[in-house]
């Protein structure tokens, strides 16, 4: 009965979720482009651990909701990861990313994040420094915060056409309640500006993102966000992504989802699916993204607890 009722509460909570879709609006906006070169939604899939606003649990400081590092106690973990395939345009990826233990501060955790892509004869790099910090708060929750600096250089052949430099700072909650967490994180809230080698610069201004995760039986997640969100004018494309994960041995964790790029209206875009092999402290993890009945990412990842 308990169970039961816990799914009742997870699904009513779900439908608000998605319902806040048509009350927001999704936004894109051309600078951001610089701070993230690759989507949100994707970042899960690509075995960057858990990415999902809602969800906790050995979180990754370079895409995880910083609250979440309110609810993860005692852990301290380094990981590491790099995708490759897809076309030039697609670009590649790499990081490294470590969390610390709980303190009196509250947990949290630093995150190196290297991104590379192709705009036609020209080269994009992009580095991301993350450092985030949660707190719980009784049993209820957690409020957390992230800074970010981002540095970035365009090439044509060895000479540097532009380049561009900026800081962002990310503000997160959680709510818990038994087995479902439902995530909120702002972006961006003290509207980042970006400033380029020729003197100009470009403004971003705040995005939101809403989350909501259940765990029906222990070593299952199933998880739903809803990205890039804004109140305000200029709908161009933002994304909804949901998927599960689930240890079927001790030994060896499933993962998979998918990606609505265009919110409900453009149907689904791409298919994801992983794999996760534990070795005690260790796990090795495999991620790809499907789309158009073709592998376009692929990730490789190892994490280690201490």
């Amino acid at each position: 009965m308990r169970l039961r009722r816990n799914i009742i509460v997870a699904c009513i909570t779900m439908a608000v979720l998605v319902a806040a879709v048509g009350l927001l609006h999704t936004r894109a906006c051309h600078a951001e482009d610089f701070i993230e070169p690759f989507g949100y939604a994707d970042a899960r899939l690509l075995g960057m651990g858990y990415s999902y606003v809602g969800l906790w649990g050995d979180p990754n400081p370079l895409y995880s909701n910083p609250a979440s590092f309110g609810l993860t106690r005692g852990v301290l973990s380094l990981s590491f990861g790099t995708s490759f395939g897809g076309s030039a345009e697609d670009g590649t990826f790499k990081f490294v990313s470590v969390t610390d233990e709980e303190r009196d501060a509250g947990a949290g955790g630093f995150a190196w994040g290297q991104y590379k892509w192709f705009e036609g004869d020209c080269e994009l790099t992009n580095n991301t420094f993350n450092y985030v910090v949660g707190q719980a708060f009784k049993d209820l929750g957690s409020l957390g915060i992230g800074l970010r600096y981002v540095r970035g250089a365009e090439y044509s052949g060895y000479a540097m056409v532009s380049s561009w430099q900026g800081f962002a700072t990310d503000v997160g909650v959680m709510l818990r309640h038994k087995v479902v967490t439902l995530g909120v994180l702002a972006r961006d809230v003290t509207t980042t500006q970006l400033k380029f080698l020729d003197g100009t610069s470009e403004k971003v201004a705040p995005t939101y993102s809403l989350g909501l995760s259940l765990r029906p039986v222990k070593g299952a997640v199933i998880a739903l966000d809803v990205h890039e969100l804004s109140v305000g004018d200029g709908v161009t494309n933002g994304a909804i992504s949901g998927g599960f994960e689930g240890k079927i041995t001790p030994y060896i964790a499933l993962r998979g989802g998918m990606i609505l790029e265009d919110g409900f209206q453009g149907g689904i875009t791409a298919y994801t699916g992983g794999l996760g092999l534990l070795f005690g402290d260790f796990e090795l993890g495999y991620a790809c993204l499907v789309s158009d009945e073709q592998i376009k990412k692929q990730c490789l990842s190892v994490m280690r607890r201490f």
